[in-house]
C-alpha cells in the first residue's frame, strides 16, 4: 500500500486512488481541509501500483525550456474574462477543432472546485480564470486514459503536481495528449474556503447561496483586478483583492497544503508541454506592447509544446523574451510557499465558532520585523524593476 509517511509529501493529486484495482484507496479530508489517501488494509492486495504512479515517489528531472513568450490571445473579449491573456482558450479552442476534449477545473454546484471535460468551445469557458482552491480530481485520470486509448486528442490543464500526478498516472507517454501547467503560488484549504463563502453569503447577500466566485475581475487594468462573488439570485459582490480576507490568507501562505512548503514539481519537473502564468513586470519588458486586459507568460517545455504553440500563431499577439527577465517577477516560477509564522494558531482557532474572515486578518497582522522584511523587499523590486527598465532602453 502507499508508502507516504508525511503530509509534506503527499500533494493530494489522487494518482493512488485512480489507479488502485481493488478500489480500497479513497481520498480524505483532514482536519485543515486537505485531502490525502486513505487506505483499506483488507482490500488490499499488495499490487504496489499506488507506490508506482505516485509522483512524491517518483525520479524527476526538470525541463530545459525551449523558449520564452509573452502572448496573449487576439480577442480582447476573451482576454477580459481569463486570467491574464487568454492561452488556455486559444490552446483549448485548437483541440475542440480536431474533435478533441478538454479537461479544466470549474465549480460544481456547491462551489467546490472540481474537474471535468468539455467537447465544445462553449462548455470550455468554464474553465477560464483561476480558482484559487485545489481542485478535485475525482475519476478524470482514468477517462483522460480511455480517451487517450481511443485515439481522442486530450488536453489536460493543471497545477504541476496535478500535471505529475497523470502523467505517472498513466504510465506511458501518449502522442495524442497536450498538457498545460498553470505557475502555482500554492494551494489553500478547501474548508476554508467554504467558511469564507459563508461568511460573504451571510453578510452580502442575505442568505442567498454563492453561484460563482471571479478572483481576476477586470474593468480597465488586468493589475488592477478585483474579486467578484455572485449570487445565485444574481446579487454581485466586488471587492479589492487587497481587502479579501480569504485572498491575502492565500498570498501570505496562512492556509497552503504543507507539501507546497516543498514543492517537487517547479521548473518543469512536472512533464507539462507548456508553463503558463501571469506576465507580471510587463511594462518593464515590453514597454508598452503589453495588453491591458492581460498578458500571459508562456514557457515552452517541449517540442510538442512549441509545434502547438506555432500552430495557434495567428490567433496570438506573441513577443519572445528571456526567462530571466521574467523571473524576478514571477516568484511562483521558483519560490516555495513559505508557511505563515501563524499557520499553526490559525488552524487550532479555525473551528473555534469565529468568523473567519476576522480571524485571517487577525492572525496576519504584521509585526515590526515583517514591516521592515516588506518594505525592504518593495525597495529591492522598484531597483530591479528601473534597472531592467534602463537595460531595455539601452537595448
Amino acid at each position: 500500500m502507499i508508502k507516504l509517511c508525511h503530509k509534506h509529501e503527499c500533494c493530494g493529486c489522487s494518482a493512488c486512488a485512480s489507479v488502485c484495482p481493488q478500489g480500497c484507496i479513497s481520498m480524505v479530508f483532514d482536519a485543515e481541509g486537505f485531502v490525502y489517501p486513505s487506505v483499506d488494509p483488507t482490500k488490499c492486495v499488495n499490487c504496489n501500483l499506488c507506490n508506482k504512479v505516485c509522483p512524491a515517489l517518483a525520479s524527476r528531472q526538470g525541463a530545459v525550456p525551449q523558449g520564452t513568450f509573452a502572448a496573449h490571445f487576439v480577442d480582447d473579449t476573451i482576454v477580459r474574462s481569463s486570467s491574464s491573456g487568454g492561452i488556455f482558450t486559444v490552446l483549448a479552442q485548437y483541440v475542440i477543432s480536431k474533435r478533441g476534449v478538454v479537461y479544466g477545473a470549474h465549480y460544481d454546484d456547491k462551489m467546490n472546485v472540481v474537474y471535468s471535460c468539455a467537447y465544445t468551445n462553449e462548455n470550455v469557458a468554464k474553465f477560464r480564470g483561476s480558482k484559487y482552491v485545489q481542485a478535485r480530481i475525482n475519476d478524470c485520470y482514468q477517462d483522460v486514459a480511455q480517451k487517450l486509448k481511443q485515439g481522442v486528442i486530450v488536453l489536460f490543464t493543471g497545477t504541476p503536481c496535478q500535471i505529475a500526478g497523470l502523467k505517472t498516472f498513466l504510465r506511458k507517454p501518449y502522442d495524442n495528449l497536450f498538457t498545460m501547467e498553470v505557475v502555482c503560488h500554492g494551494v489553500p484549504s478547501e474548508k476554508v474556503w467554504h467558511k469564507h463563502l459563508q461568511v460573504i453569503k451571510e453578510k452580502y447577500f442575505a442568505g442567498f447561496d454563492i453561484s460563482n466566485v471571479i478572483f481576476r475581475y477586470k474593468e480597465n487594468d488586468w493589475r488592477s483586478y478585483k474579486l467578484r462573488y455572485v449570487s445565485c439570485n444574481n446579487n454581485v459582490y466586488d471587492t479589492p483583492r487587497g481587502e479579501d480576507a480569504f485572498f491575502l490568507g492565500f498570498v501570505k501562505c496562512l492556509y497552503s497544503r504543507p507539501s507546497c512548503e516543498k514543492c517537487q514539481f517547479k521548473n518543469g519537473v512536472s512533464g507539462a508541454d507548456l508553463t503558463v502564468g501571469d506576465l507580471w513586470g510587463v511594462e518593464m519588458i515590453l514597454g508598452n506592447r503589453g495588453n491591458l486586459l492581460g498578458e500571459s507568460l508562456v514557457i515552452v517545455n517541449t517540442d510538442r509544446g512549441m509545434k502547438w504553440l506555432r500552430q495557434n500563431a495567428d490567433l496570438l499577439s506573441m513577443t519572445e523574451i528571456n526567462l530571466a527577465d521574467a523571473m524576478p517577477y514571477n516568484e511562483g516560477l521558483h519560490e516555495m510557499a513559505v508557511p505563515h509564522r501563524n499557520r499553526a494558531s490559525f488552524f487550532q482557532n479555525v473551528d473555534a465558532g469565529v468568523d473567519v474572515d476576522v480571524l485571517i486578518n487577525e492572525m496576519l497582522e504584521s509585526n515590526t520585523t515583517e514591516r521592515l522584511k516588506e518594505s525592504k523587499n518593495k525597495i529591492i523590486n522598484l531597483l530591479s524593476r528601473i534597472k531592467n527598465k534602463v537595460v531595455n532602453t539601452i537595448n
